[in-house]
C-alpha cells in the first residue's frame, strides 16, 4: 500500500520549491496514489476517485490562537418583549396626537 493523506501532504510542503498542488486518490484495490503538482493545472490526476487539494501559503505555518471562550460583556441586560399594541391604544394614542396638533399654542387667545 502507498502513502495516506497526511505523508502525500508532507511531501508537497517539503518538495523545493514546495508543490502547488497534489492528488490523491484511492484504488479500488486500496492502493493510494499521491501526484505532487506546480499547479492544480490538467496534468494532475483527474480521475473522479482522485480528490485535488491546492495549497495556500498564508496558511502555511501554526494555526492562529483560538477566540476566547469568554461570554460577551453586556452594557445592560437583556429587556423582554413588549406586547403588542392593541387596536384600541393605537386610536388613544391617534387621537391624542391630533388633539395636540389642533390645540393652539400656549399663551395664544384662541
Amino acid at each position: 500500500m502507498g502513502v495516506n493523506l497526511k505523508q502525500c501532504e508532507h511531501r508537497c510542503s517539503n518538495t523545493r520549491p514546495p508543490c502547488g498542488a497534489f492528488s490523491f486518490g484511492v484504488h479500488s484495490g486500496g492502493n493510494t496514489t499521491c501526484e505532487l503538482g506546480r499547479t492544480s493545472s490538467a496534468r494532475i490526476n483527474q480521475d473522479p476517485d482522485f480528490d485535488l487539494y491546492v495549497r495556500r501559503p498564508e496558511c502555511d505555518g501554526e494555526p492562529p490562537e483560538a477566540p476566547s471562550l469568554q461570554r460577551p460583556h453586556r452594557l445592560r441586560p437583556p429587556q423582554p418583549p413588549q406586547p403588542a399594541a392593541s387596536w384600541a391604544d393605537l386610536r388613544a394614542q391617534a387621537s391624542l396626537q391630533e388633539a395636540v396638533e389642533t390645540s393652539p399654542p400656549p399663551g395664544s387667545d384662541a
